[in-house]
């Protein structure tokens, strides 16, 4: 045999290994990264994004500032540096839920607690902690009075209230005393018609009926035009205190309807 079929016959063999070698690259490739995917953590091209939230309840929204309602893992129990307050205009609710008749059917309710949330000052905040008891039918029953919903009340303490430390009862009674902690402008008692006023005016008037309140404190929600829910901060002894990042008022610069009572 000559050198040329020699060196024709050399060159054949290693196209041919680099040409099997090429192929099974390519299958083990996808193993490979799956498994790099594992041990990161995770599963490769999935992954939940957890945060944005507060569902809609039997009362108003639920929640602080978007911002600030990126809830923490749950198992956060007493992760937290204080409390917000969350007020509802029922007159508000009642229009758009006039089928609900505990809390609309001619019962003239105001301000209603929507809720009492644990809070951090850095944003963000603990929920759906793993729960240590329920209310009892007496707390129900006591709460209905301020928070006209058993299914509020329900959904209330398994994802805010369980994260306190506190039990259910401890819970709902502290959301009582809290409730009671802002004094409420004379324009609220009682409207007999629904009045038209600005941020400034809505907020001049609820730091005049609570002048201990600190700067940064109280906050609106609006929707529409109108006055859903006033929300202030408490430290965990329930005295005022500002509140942390990311609550803040949520309403235009127009002005705000208040309606009346129905």
């Amino acid at each position: 045999m000559n050198n040329k079929a020699i060196i024709r016959i050399v060159l054949v063999l290693l196209v041919a290994a680099i040409g099997a070698w090429q192929l099974r690259n390519s299958q083990t490739a996808p193993e490979s990264a799956t498994k790099s995917a594992q041990q990161q953590g995770g599963q490769p091209a999935h992954h939940h994004n957890k945060g944005g939230n507060h569902q809609r309840d039997s009362g108003v929204k639920d929640g602080a500032d978007r911002t600030a309602r990126q809830g923490q893992p749950a198992g956060a129990i007493g992760e937290f540096d204080y409390y917000l307050v969350s007020l509802s205009w029922s007159p508000a609710y009642c229009v758009a839920h006039p089928q609900d008749k505990r809390q609309c059917g001619d019962r003239g309710f105001g301000f209603v607690l929507h809720g009492l949330w644990p809070q951090k000052s850095s944003g963000g905040y603990p929920e759906d902690c793993p729960a240590n008891s329920k209310p009892s039918a007496a707390t129900v029953q006591r709460t209905l009075a301020f928070m006209p919903s058993e299914r509020l009340i329900n959904h209330e303490w398994t994802k805010h209230g369980s994260c306190t430390g506190l039990t259910a009862d401890e819970y709902f009674a502290l959301a009582d005393r809290a409730f009671a902690a802002l004094r409420v402008p004379g324009g609220f008692q009682s409207p007999s018609t629904s009045r038209n006023l600005s941020v400034e005016q809505l907020l001049s008037e609820f730091n005049a009926a609570n002048p201990a309140l600190p700067k940064g404190s109280l906050t609106l929600r609006c929707s529409g035009g109108e006055l859903e829910e006033v929300r202030f901060c408490v430290d965990l002894q329930l005295n005022p205190r500002s509140c942390g990042a990311g609550v803040r008022t949520q309403c235009g610069r127009d002005s705000v309807q208040v309606r009346a009572l129905r």
